[in-house]
């Protein structure tokens, strides 16, 4: 989902709450969204990490451990 697919997505939501609930509707969103970035961002460091581990348990040195890691994460 691209960032203008959202951002419209959650402008046609907020526009539908009454005037005086508009503030909390808005904290509602923009919680939600930076619950969903800290997930993904912990959601990629997992991978990130035992990517590394399995590769260290597999005799490779540090570097070669954190390229396959990252590498692991982003395929």
């Amino acid at each position: 989902m691209t960032a203008s697919t959202t951002l419209s997505t959650c402008d046609l939501g907020e526009g539908r709450i009454l005037g005086s609930l508009h503030s909390h509707g808005s904290a509602i969103v923009n919680i939600t969204k930076q619950v969903a970035s800290r997930a993904g961002t912990a959601l990629f460091i997992t991978h990130v990490t035992f990517g590394a581990l399995t590769a260290t348990s597999q005799d490779s040195d540090a570097g070669s451990a954190q390229a396959s890691g990252v590498h692991s994460a982003l395929v």
